[in-house]
């Protein structure tokens, strides 16, 4: 697993991950708080800017506790390899932005802002690939039809995997917006195995004392970058 780096916060389960994964931690910061999206945006530049960095430097694994560091992720991976797709495995689409969230809660932003819908992202929405999302809000929807986002795994690479691990069911995998109805262990192994050429993975979500089942799935007989 070439370059494995953590982006660490309060998150308990992604230190843990990144522990056993030996990933090189580059920064840490507050974990978001829910209804401040501004404030928070502001308090995760130095992580943002750790991972864009990460990304261009070659490092292909990243581990965090949320999913904001897709708002610098995705564009410089797209940035780095031409004709990117991106497969976002979510139970949401994070496709929000301030005019349509309900909660104002960052972590249901990045997304809509690394494809530019509301922040200065680049990523093209018709090259994004929603898999397992199954919590949408209305606000979103209108916005991933509008945007051409694809609800069908990538025919196609390269590819860069963002694996919130809620996608899988909450019996499985616990996590603080748990919704009903999620993947197997053996449903996510074989979408990321299914995979063409993926180029780099960034994996949030991981629930303490869960880490070692996501490392063993993370290892070098699993997800290959």
């Amino acid at each position: 697993m070439a370059g494995v780096a953590a982006l660490l916060d309060d998150d308990g389960g992604a230190r843990e991950l990144a522990e056993l994964l030996g990933a090189r931690v580059v920064a840490q910061a507050p974990y978001p708080r829910v209804g401040e999206w501004e404030a928070d945006l502001e308090r995760s530049a130095e992580l943002l800017a750790a991972a864009r960095a990460e990304v261009e430097a070659g490092t292909t694994t990243l581990v965090a506790g949320s999913c904001d560091l897709a708002i610098a992720t995705l564009p410089a991976a797209a940035a780095k390899h031409p004709g990117l797709r991106v497969a976002w495995f979510d139970a949401h689409p994070d496709f929000n932005t301030p005019e349509t969230s309900m909660s104002g809660f960052l972590g249901g932003m990045p997304l809509a802002a690394a494809c530019g819908v509301w922040h200065d992202g680049t990523v093209d929405p018709t090259r994004v690939h929603l898999m397992g999302v199954r919590d949408v809000d209305p606000g979103e929807r209108e916005l991933l039809d509008a945007h051409g986002a694809n609800e069908t795994p990538p025919p196609d690479g390269p590819v860069w995997v963002h694996l919130d691990l809620d996608v899988l069911d909450p019996s499985l995998m616990p996590a603080p917006f748990a919704v009903p109805g999620g993947w197997t262990w053996e449903q996510l192994e074989a979408a990321l195995a299914a995979l063409p050429d993926v180029v780099g993975i960034e994996v949030t979500g991981c629930a303490p004392r869960h880490a070692e089942r996501v490392a063993q799935m993370l290892s070098p007989s699993g997800v290959r970058t």
